[in-house]
């Protein structure tokens, strides 16, 4: 559909959630041990949630 109209699919929202994984992840990552679920609906969005927080992680990002 978003192509119908000429915009893209860019990932909007989530801000909150975003930046509370940030804030695990240095949790995390400074030695606290840290369990996240991403858990709702079929379709909300959490897989992309999830790649979009790896991918702004990886090397070279």
């Amino acid at each position: 559909m978003a192509e119908r109209f000429g915009v893209g699919c860019g990932f909007v929202g989530r801000g909150a959630e975003r930046v509370l994984l940030g804030r695990l992840y240095e949790e995390a990552a400074s030695g606290r041990p840290r369990v996240v679920v991403a858990e709702g609906a079929a379709g909300i969005g959490k897989t992309a949630l999830v790649r979009r927080f790896l991918g702004d992680r990886a090397p070279g990002a």
